[in-house]
């Protein structure tokens, strides 16, 4: 449906030119098929905000996923070849969670992808940055860098985590699914948004 509507009498919805064309040759409903006595129908606005809602998210993840297939990241920033003839984008994505959540791990996959194995990672002390770039130039037009910073994840660098918090473009909370405690100490973070 695009355009639902209520037919008054019997109730139920339908699609807006559906029950028109019914309409047009019919005094009964197409559900109960009981004689109308009244043909008028209304907006199931409900319904069409359901709908909408529906549709805009479907675009939205089929725009994600066509993106996703044609993304491409590579390590280090953008090769000189992109940069001296395009213009740069340099995007700061900031990682933020507790200590032990797996923000390290990121950043190394990020690095090496899987040619690295390390189970255990010490704390962060300082930010730790990590540099990609897009392979491919954004709309045709601009060379991408991206750098991913790991700030730590102690609650004695609150400061750090909201300077970061504010000098970025986007952020990634990260928490561990097994520890509904490893998102509270991030509720600082909601006061800076504002």
């Amino acid at each position: 449906m695009k355009i639902p509507v209520i037919l008054v009498e019997d109730g139920v919805s339908y699609e807006r030119s559906a029950i028109e064309a019914w309409l047009t040759h019919h005094n009964t409903s197409p559900m109960t098929n009981m004689t109308l006595k009244d043909k008028t129908f209304v907006l199931n606005r409900n319904l069409k905000n359901s709908i909408d809602y529906f549709v805009e998210q479907h675009e939205k993840s089929k725009y994600t996923k066509d993106v996703s297939h044609t993304i491409s990241i590579g390590n280090g920033a953008s090769p000189d070849s992109l940069r001296k003839h395009h213009q740069q984008l340099k995007i700061t994505i900031t990682l933020l969670g507790d200590s032990g959540v797996g923000k390290s791990s990121i950043i190394q996959h990020l690095r090496f992808g899987n040619k690295l194995s390390i189970l255990n990672h010490s704390s962060t002390i300082g930010v730790d940055t990590c540099i990609v770039h897009l392979k491919e130039l954004f709309e045709n037009r601009y060379a991408v860098d991206i750098h991913v910073l790991d700030i730590p994840g102690q609650t004695r660098f609150e400061a750090v985590w909201m300077h970061y918090f504010r000098v970025c473009h986007g952020a990634f909370l990260v928490a561990n699914v097994t520890c509904f405690e490893s998102l509270e100490s991030r509720s600082s973070i909601e006061g800076v948004r504002s």
